[in-house]
């Protein structure tokens, strides 16, 4: 299998467990994160560098996912790669669970941003972004 279609099949994957999770939990905004499939999954897959060896590393490449209504192609393509744990995936949407809101969760492995007026200090230096 070529890269290309290594991707393919990497987006659809993701595209299948972003309408699966939707429907079980019956709460989440589908559209924007079926838009942005392919380009995280390009992004995640060969564009930006980051492994589970160096997740937790300012070394590395960040990525802020500015259309924090779409942070569930966000999620599926960060469990896709073993950065978020499939069964924490799952529970999307349950009450008392980390993945409840309609934004990304700072807490979640591989976020480095929340979007809407989140603020948050790391390292000593004070970051603030509003959508």
């Amino acid at each position: 299998m070529g890269f290309d279609e290594e991707l393919e099949a990497n987006a659809l994957r993701v595209r299948k467990q972003i309408t699966a999770v939707t429907s079980r939990a019956e709460v989440g905004r589908i559209e924007g994160s079926l838009l942005i499939v392919e380009i995280l999954t390009c992004l995640f897959n060969g564009i930006l560098d980051v492994a589970r060896k160096n997740l937790f590393s300012w070394e590395r490449d960040h990525f802020v996912l500015s259309k924090g209504h779409a942070h569930l192609a966000l999620y599926a393509v960060l469990v896709e790669k073993g950065f978020l744990p499939e069964n924490l995936f799952w529970k999307y949407g349950c009450v008392g669970e980390t993945l409840l809101g309609i934004h990304p969760e700072f807490d979640v492995p591989g976020i480095d941003l929340q979007t809407l007026r989140s603020r948050f200090v790391q390292n000593d230096r004070y970051f603030g972004v509003v959508e």
